[in-house]
């Protein structure tokens, strides 16, 4: 085998068990697809639905660009995940994923005759409903990385490409789509750790609560506390902790990636965890399967009786209508008493509401 060529253990079609080579462009390619694509779904945890910031940079791109539609989407592997849009019917937005996938390969304004080899569903259902000439451009979204998580795209009645003062107004629009984002990011995101904030997390759960009670689904908490921290800090110093911060943080984020799933960093070395549409018996094997991922982690900790770092969890469910009544503090608070509990109990351990019946 050649300098430039890396082995792998993915069996071709058909031969079970057999080695196929892939060059080191392949593979590094293959793992910034895999970056971008997580990404993107880090952006839809930060940019909302029909966001009114975004809609509001919709506006401005429609008003430079005098175009007739306008969308902002974060492209996925095989869809793109509109998140505003203007004058698009939610069918006709549902239709971008081809031109979004094409401007996220070039890199680049998208617009005039790049335009024309590529499939695109949605300018044909714009021309079946009589709206033409239909020009599309779409501009790329970029992470500080460098990485293209999503587009800013506009379709217009004249061809885009023909305008440069028009491109370089929609690439403005881009770049002020991109800066709040970064803002946007900064303002809900703890930085050690990297999961939401505090302050977000209260949003979300409000947010999430209000969907429970509408349609009567149990909502789950789980409150997460790392144990002996403090003589972790101590033993270590506060760069052991720090570390050992991120990467609880990492394991649960890696645990919860349920639609709806929420893990905020709820201060210090709290941790906390929502699950919407979540059943007592399922939140409970949620937090087992947390405590396992930990343990197997094996990490360092001199000053457990463990002798590896580990976690408490307290776990609480609302699942009636008069329990979903009381509000999201009310769970918080039963979460809360059974990471007591659980302290009590001896640490390391997974413990429902005590005040509950179920076990």
């Amino acid at each position: 085998m050649g300098a430039n060529q890396l082995m792998t253990a993915e069996p071709e079609s058909g031969k079970p068990g057999a080695v196929v080579t892939r060059s080191p462009e392949v593979v590094d390619a293959l793992q910034r697809n895999a970056a971008r694509i997580d990404a993107v779904y880090q952006a839809a945890e930060v940019v909302g639905d029909d966001d009114p910031s975004m809609n509001r940079l919709l506006r401005i791109a429609v008003q430079l660009t005098g175009a007739r539609f306008a969308a902002f989407s974060l492209v996925a592997e095989k869809r793109s995940i509109v998140k505003a849009s203007l004058g698009f019917a939610p069918d006709i937005a549902g239709l971008m994923w081809p031109l979004d996938q094409a401007v996220v390969a070039a890199n680049h304004l998208l617009a005039g005759p790049e335009i024309e080899p590529i499939e695109s569903p949605l300018l044909r259902a714009l021309a079946q409903q009589g709206i033409a000439p239909a020009h599309y451009a779409g501009i790329p979204i970029r992470m500080p990385n460098g990485l293209v998580v999503g587009v800013l795209s506009v379709v217009c009645a004249s061809d885009i490409a023909m305008h440069p003062e028009l491109q370089k107004a929609l690439e403005d629009v881009g770049a002020l789509a991109e800066d709040w984002i970064l803002l946007r990011s900064a303002s809900i995101v703890d930085v050690l750790t990297g999961l939401f904030n505090r302050r977000y997390f209260e949003e979300l759960v409000a947010r999430e609560w209000r969907r429970s009670l509408r349609h009567l689904a149990p909502i789950a908490m789980l409150m997460i506390d790392i144990d002996y921290f403090k003589a972790l800090n101590d033993g270590l110093g506060h760069e052991a902790g720090d570390a050992a911060l991120r990467q609880v943080a990492t394991i649960l984020k890696a645990q919860f990636r349920r639609g709806g799933d929420v893990v905020a960093r709820y201060g210090g070395e709290e941790f906390v965890v929502v699950l919407p549409e979540t059943t007592a018996e399922t939140a409970m094997d949620l937090a087992r399967a947390a405590l396992r991922a930990i343990e197997d982690a094996q990490l360092k900790h001199p000053d457990s009786p463990y002798d590896a770092l580990t976690v408490s969890i307290g776990v609480a469910s609302a699942a009636s209508a008069e329990e979903q009544r009381r509000g999201p503090i009310w769970l918080l608070t039963r979460a809360d008493q059974a990471l007591y509990e659980a302290k009590r109990k001896g640490r390391n351990r997974a413990v429902f509401d005590p005040a509950s019946a179920y076990r």
